[in-house]
């Protein structure tokens, strides 16, 4: 499950529907690494907060991937497996199992889901270097 986020809220300020948390508290105990927990269905979450300056709104946040511990009410953080440094851009990346219906068939191709090929550039577009 993939969840896109932007939070205006600074990360260590009081939560506003709850003056004794922080924003990141909120988003780790009510975001998507405890809302996956359980799901039969769902085995991954990644939530991609956009952080800095947009125009004239500033967004704050930190991107997770986090995994389905398979019980419901498992701590969240131990379903963390990868985290951005909060409220900066970041890059981050997990390896994870794909065993089982969704694995990889024969020929490369995700079992059951339509794929989409990117095209190869050898050459730079338009005449650039």
């Amino acid at each position: 499950l993939i969840n896109p986020s932007h939070n205006e809220r600074r990360w260590d300020v009081p939560a506003g529907f709850n003056g004794a948390i922080s924003v990141s508290e909120a988003w780790l105990r009510h975001g998507l690494p405890t809302m996956i927990q359980g799901r039969e269905h769902l085995r991954y979450g990644i939530t991609a907060m956009l952080v800095g300056p947009v125009f004239d709104v500033s967004s704050h946040g930190q991107s997770r991937i986090c995994r389905n511990l398979g019980r419901a009410g498992a701590d969240p953080r131990q379903s963390i497996l990868a985290e951005a440094v909060a409220g900066k851009e970041d890059v981050i990346c997990a390896t994870v199992d794909v065993a089982g219906p969704s694995a990889m068939s024969s020929n490369g191709l995700m079992a059951g889901i339509p794929a989409v090929a990117p095209r190869i550039v050898t050459e730079a577009p338009y005449g650039g270097t």
